[in-house]
């Protein structure tokens, strides 16, 4: 197994630079989101946040690859929150926050959906009716959450840089951004993973396109796009994408056979 992930990695320093990515059989591109994260951001990164905690699905992987990081994670839905902290006190060094993280402080309403992943601050778009998932995004109820700003949050904190921003608040994202610009003017967030959406599934979401832009007036750029879904037929639904600071793009940069950096 060893020789055949060496050889793979091989084969990819050749093939990342042609914008080619080889997979191992059983791998997929969402195994890669991780292990490009490792590579762009360092195993020392010691500042992580994950906006949008769910049920700590992602503070258990980001604790076995960045085992020294402090872990700041974020979910508004009391249900989830509960067996978020759970996750949290067993990794060790990871904060649960009981708050949603947009683009203000104050109080907001959360559609809580059938699925609990599929929790929003935006409504259920009819148009995603169409879509293979849309019984997981019916809306049951929806209940009034705390919301504040990265950007509040980490000048209470003390927190002056952040390593790894990973957001998952289903159309959203963009409205944390906002709530994040002192930070992204300053480059004080490396590595940005997010969740993206290319066809419309909540009410007034921000598109791939959106975000792209918005990050690119800061200086960050897009590294790669994984784990592409489908969605009505062969439409482009949504996917997760890495943007990296300028510092991380200049080591891509000085290093290219080690990296591939999207157009």
């Amino acid at each position: 197994m060893r020789l055949r992930k060496n050889l793979c990695e091989l084969i990819n320093l050749v093939a990342r630079p042609l914008g080619f990515e080889l997979f191992m059989a059983g791998q997929t591109m969402e195994d890669n989101t991780w292990v490009d994260q490792v590579r762009l951001a360092g195993t020392e990164a010691s500042t992580i946040f994950d906006v949008g905690g769910n049920l700590g699905q992602s503070v258990k992987q980001y604790r076995q690859l960045f085992p020294r990081a402090k872990i700041h994670t974020f979910e508004p839905f009391i249900e989830s929150y509960t067996e978020l902290k759970k996750v949290c006190d067993r990794c060790g060094h990871a904060n649960a926050h009981h708050t949603a993280i947009t683009d203000q402080s104050g109080v907001s309403r959360l559609n809580v959906n059938v699925l609990s992943g599929t929790n929003s601050l935006l409504e259920f778009s009819p148009k995603a009716g169409e879509t293979d998932i849309h019984s997981t995004m019916a809306t049951l109820t929806s209940t009034e959450v705390a919301t504040t700003t990265l950007d509040l949050f980490c000048e209470k904190h003390g927190i002056n840089s952040i390593d790894i921003l990973k957001m998952d608040v289903q159309g959203s994202e963009l409205k944390v951004l906002h709530g994040a610009a002192s930070l992204l003017e300053r480059q004080a967030i490396r590595l940005i993973y997010a969740e993206v959406m290319f066809d419309e599934m909540y009410v007034g979401q921000a598109d791939f396109c959106e975000i792209r832009s918005y990050l690119a007036s800061k200086d960050y750029f897009l590294y790669g796009l994984y784990y592409l879904k489908q969605n009505r037929g062969s439409m482009l639904g949504w996917g997760d994408a890495i943007f990296v600071s300028n510092a991380i793009r200049s080591e891509v940069l000085t290093h290219p056979e080690q990296h591939h950096l999207a157009n």
